[in-house]
């Protein structure tokens, strides 16, 4: 029996020993997940791949490489980034690790609604950047209890703004809100995009030796495509407390 696990990206299957909690922590976009007597097989450069896995975690992080490029040729990109929504529209929600992401979107959650906490899948449409996905399961520090977004984490919204959080912290004192170039934006959009499928900073586990990067010519130009769109997008820096954060986000959606 393997697991089989459909996504945005495509459909993949994994052993069944595999905990099924780490697939829906790290792998962003999973539509549905269940035991199946199929075994989907790895195509192209990715076909040897699985000789370098020692672990499920390694497994898990040699599938996830392929779902991602599987998206790039589909014009489906993650990035780092938290999101929330009110109605039809999405504000991201960016950040280094421990900016205080996943604690700003549970501070929203009475006012707005939460797609992701930490990835979240992005595509363009011919009106925009919308979400097509994000990771399921957050954790926030301070809290031992894992949370579970739902259906939410596979609405589509159309992201109309984005804040970068330097810190977000309930001690923090003063704040400071203010706007940034949107061609920053499309930078870090870049930086993001072009890191996932070249395998920079990739999580190694306990292989020997780092996947390889999957990139080429044509991937490349979309990426940089791509990014241009978020030249558009208003983006903001918000350093400060919780709070305050929330009195700003009343200006962006």
């Amino acid at each position: 029996m393997s697991i089989l696990v459909k996504t945005v990206f495509g459909d993949t299957t994994f052993s069944d020993n595999v905990d099924k909690y780490q697939l829906y922590k790290r792998i962003p976009g999973i539509i549905d997940l269940r035991e199946s007597d199929r075994e989907i097989k790895l195509t192209g450069k990715f076909k040897n791949l699985l000789d370098l896995a020692k672990t499920t975690g390694d497994e898990i992080t040699i599938k996830k490489s392929y779902l991602e490029y599987l998206g790039q040729k589909r014009g489906l990109y993650i990035l780092h980034s938290a999101a929330v929504y009110k109605g039809e529209n999405a504000v991201l929600l960016m950040g280094d690790s421990f900016a205080g992401k996943t604690q700003a979107v549970i501070s929203l959650k009475e006012d707005y609604k939460i797609i992701a906490d930490d990835h979240i899948i992005v595509k363009k449409e011919a009106d925009g950047i919308f979400t097509a996905g994000a990771n399921r399961i957050g954790k926030t520090r301070g809290v031992e209890k894992f949370i579970d977004f739902g259906p939410d984490s596979l609405v589509k919204k159309k992201i109309v703004s984005a804040v970068y959080l330097k810190v977000v912290d309930a001690k923090v004192k003063g704040n400071k809100f203010f706007k940034i170039d949107s061609k920053d934006l499309a930078y870090i959009v870049w930086v993001q995009i072009s890191s996932a499928i070249t395998s920079i900073g990739k999580y190694l586990g306990d292989m020997d030796k780092p996947i390889p990067p999957f990139d080429n010519d044509l991937l490349a130009k979309k990426r940089i495509q791509f990014s241009k769109n978020f030249r558009k997008i208003p983006f903001y820096l918000y350093e400060g407390s919780i709070s305050r954060l929330e009195a700003k986000m009343k200006t962006l959606l």
